[in-house]
């Protein structure tokens, strides 16, 4: 995906990579657009790879195609498609499986003190799926396009609670009328779970706004304090300290 590859076309071209292993498996001509050497790692690939894990993961990663094709964050959707690929490719195949309980190597079941699925709370699994912080929720909004919203929560929005699903605030200015079912709905579809927004008394942060123009109000403290600039402005009384890109400070002596 970093170096361009959009997440169908990405599964595309595995599911075609799947589909020569196979094809080499039983046998069929050589593909004649591979050279030699290409054909021959193929067959090598191949011949490690049994017709039950080929076909699982050929079923695997055209459910991931669906689920990319459907999903409102495809590159999300492709991460999960792949890891639930990687993980099944750790797991015996059914007849491995059958045989394993027939001869008591795997239980049926798990032990009691085994966490099943059902035993896992949803808000654990909701939070690995959720961005880990507020500026990472900001930065996914950005992404997929909310960029409005996504300025409107770095200026005014002060940070009450983040707990995904649930997001507390206070505001530090007006916002657009709608906002709230506006942020609900774009963090649903960035998401892919719905959200509870409610504006809370409390202690706040500081807007991200708000922390950005501190950090630069400190910094600019600090250098407007340090000996050399105190120096300066003693030999140059009209002098003033100008804010830059990139905090690249200049001097400019008015006439």
């Amino acid at each position: 995906y970093n170096l361009g590859v959009e997440p169908l076309a990405m599964f595309a071209g595995l599911l075609s990579e799947v589909h020569r292993l196979t094809l080499a498996k039983v046998g069929a001509p050589r593909d004649g657009s591979l050279d030699a050497d290409a054909a021959a790692l193929v067959e090598e690939q191949a011949d490690k790879l049994s017709f039950p894990n080929l076909h699982r993961l050929w079923q695997l990663l055209l459910k991931g195609q669906e689920e990319v094709a459907r999903a409102s964050v495809p590159l999300d959707a492709a991460d999960m498609a792949l890891l639930r690929a990687i993980h099944a490719a750790t797991l015996p195949d059914p007849g491995e499986l059958a045989k394993m309980i027939a001869q008591g190597g795997y239980m049926a079941t798990p032990p009691a003190s085994a966490p099943t699925a059902l035993d896992i709370p949803q808000s654990a699994t909701v939070q690995t799926l959720m961005p880990a912080d507020f500026p990472a929720l900001l930065d996914r909004l950005a992404r997929e396009g909310f960029v409005s919203l996504e300025m409107t929560l770095r200026d005014v929005v002060r940070l009450v609670d983040y707990a995904p699903p649930l997001l507390a605030y206070q505001l530090a200015g007006p916002v657009a009328p709608g906002f709230v079912a506006e942020l609900r709905d774009a963090l649903a579809r960035v998401t892919g779970t719905r959200w509870d927004i409610e504006e809370r008394e409390g202690e706040a942060q500081p807007s991200l706004l708000e922390q950005e123009r501190a950090a630069a109000d400190a910094d600019r403290r600090a250098i407007m304090e340090s000996p050399l600039v105190r120096a300066a402005f003693e030999a140059f009384p009209d002098a003033e300290l100008l804010d830059g890109d990139e905090d690249d400070t200049k001097w400019s002596k008015r006439a």
